[in-house]
């Protein structure tokens, strides 16, 4: 089995710094679980966190949600921040504070990135792959929300490989995070009441099976 919880949410800023890259959903690989013969589990898919929709200070996104096999198999979403980038299973960017970028996600497990030197932390990774049953090669999953910026779109955090999606910029909002995916969502801009646009939301999870 191998689960990828909900991505979390892209948050937005408060005209000085802008919001932060959704972390991606933790990931979790089960193998050789014993599955009794006619019985009954509960699957639920992670949904994506929301992006959190501005108009005043900073604040963070909704964190995503966990996916499960009944009681065999869990993983649970990726978290939400507003200036430091949220924690998951593949890190989200920092928000660009003032006239910097805005950090690119985390993929593959990784830590988020952060823009320069304002002090604003990356989000962290797991510290693990995030492909499917622990393989080094094949489809990448819980891509980092890329953070936003207050500048132009040459500025934005990009999302990091496995679903992440890219930060906002001026107005903008943040992009939303794929299906299924469990990427962060890309931070808003600025987030004034009447400004910078909101914070994506986060890709909903996945969950494989292997029958043997």
């Amino acid at each position: 089995m191998f689960a990828v919880g909900g991505g979390g949410g892209g948050g937005t800023g408060n005209g000085v710094y802008a919001g932060s890259g959704g972390g991606g959903g933790y990931t979790k690989t089960v193998k050789g679980a014993n599955v009794t013969p006619g019985g009954t589990y509960t699957i639920t898919i992670g949904a994506g966190g929301s992006g959190n929709k501005g108009g005043g200070g900073g604040a963070a996104g909704g964190a995503g949600g966990t996916t499960s096999f009944g009681p065999l198999c869990s993983a649970t979403g990726g978290k939400s921040n507003y200036a430091h980038g949220s924690a998951g299973g593949s890190g989200g960017g920092a928000s660009g504070y003032g006239s910097h970028d805005g950090g690119d996600g985390g993929s593959d497990g990784s830590n988020g990135k952060i823009n320069t030197t304002d002090g604003y932390n990356a989000g962290a990774g797991q510290g693990s792959t995030t492909r499917a049953w622990g393989a080094t090669t094949g489809t990448l999953y819980s891509g980092g929300g890329g953070g936003g910026t207050i500048k132009s779109y040459s500025y934005i955090g990009y999302g990091g490989a496995g679903g992440g999606a890219n930060g906002g910029y001026s107005t903008v909002s943040g992009s939303a995070a794929s299906a299924n995916t469990g990427g962060g969502g890309g931070g808003g801009a600025d987030g004034k009441s009447g400004g910078g646009g909101p914070g994506g939301n986060g890709g909903s999870g996945i969950l494989l099976l292997r029958l043997y």
